[in-house]
């Protein structure tokens, strides 16, 4: 299901039932207020490639769009300051892909734009105030959306499958094992809270605080048997303190 969270009252409501089916989908607000999402197949030899679809938040509704090309299971998807929206990486296992395309609103088609230095898949990425995109891993990578090249980024310690989420001031919160926050005018890294297990996400607020929601955790009783989690904390960067708020909506 589809659900959405109101900051506000700390609670979630569903959403509108996506019209098409994927694993780890990637997900971008248009400067339209309509959001794109992209997935793919997990089986690497299925006949029907990566999809994308267009939410109209005003009607709740979806519609299909063109699809980019090559294997785009957990790719990086970002919106530009132009409206154009960056699509990088993406595969399974061994089997990733260095291709990069951006999608055209306007017409709803992708084009190429440069190569990964190194393929990737599942690794944050966030647009700066610079307009250039950073995105995660070893190594981690910048994009400069004018001149479509992609440079060497030190210092940043995202890798695949960590969450994080572009702060109010600029900062980067990368909340996984090595949690802590990164700050890409120093390339320094901050470690200010504990660690957490994988698979939840992170999500920065109007606020300045940070939203960590589901994932898996440790069992109480033996530490060392792993359940997903339903669990939702808030988290101030400036004091490292993280508090419990609402818990996931039960699933069907």
């Amino acid at each position: 299901p589809v659900l959405l969270f109101d900051p506000d009252t700390e609670t979630w409501s569903e959403g509108p039932a996506m019209t098409a089916q994927g694993a780890w989908h990637a997900v971008s607000l248009l400067l339209d207020g309509t959001v794109l999402v992209v997935g793919d197949s997990l089986d690497l030899g299925s006949p029907e490639g990566p999809w994308a679809v267009l939410l109209d938040a005003t009607t709740d509704t979806w519609r299909p769009v063109m699809g980019p090309s090559g294997q785009r299971v957990g790719a990086a998807l970002c919106t530009l300051p132009d409206g154009t929206v960056l699509i990088a990486g993406g595969g399974i296992g061994s089997d990733l892909t260095d291709s990069a395309e951006r999608f055209e609103p306007a017409t709803e088609s992708w084009r190429p734009t440069g190569r990964l230095l190194h393929a990737h898949s599942r690794s944050p990425h966030f647009l700066l105030p610079s307009g250039k995109v950073i995105f995660g891993g070893y190594p981690s990578q910048l994009y400069d959306p004018v001149s479509e090249i992609w440079t060497a980024v030190p210092g940043f310690l995202g890798f695949d499958g960590a969450a994080a989420t572009l702060l109010e001031d600029g900062r980067i919160l990368v909340a996984s094992s090595g949690t802590g926050i990164y700050d890409p005018v120093e390339g320094t890294m901050d470690v200010i809270t504990p660690d957490f297990p994988f698979g939840h996400s992170v999500t920065a607020l109007s606020d300045g605080r940070a939203l960590i929601v589901g994932g898996y955790e440790l069992l109480p009783d033996t530490l060392d048997e792993l359940v997903v989690s339903a669990r939702a904390y808030l988290l101030d960067p400036s004091t490292g303190a993280l508090t419990r708020t609402g818990d996931l909506l039960p699933g069907p």
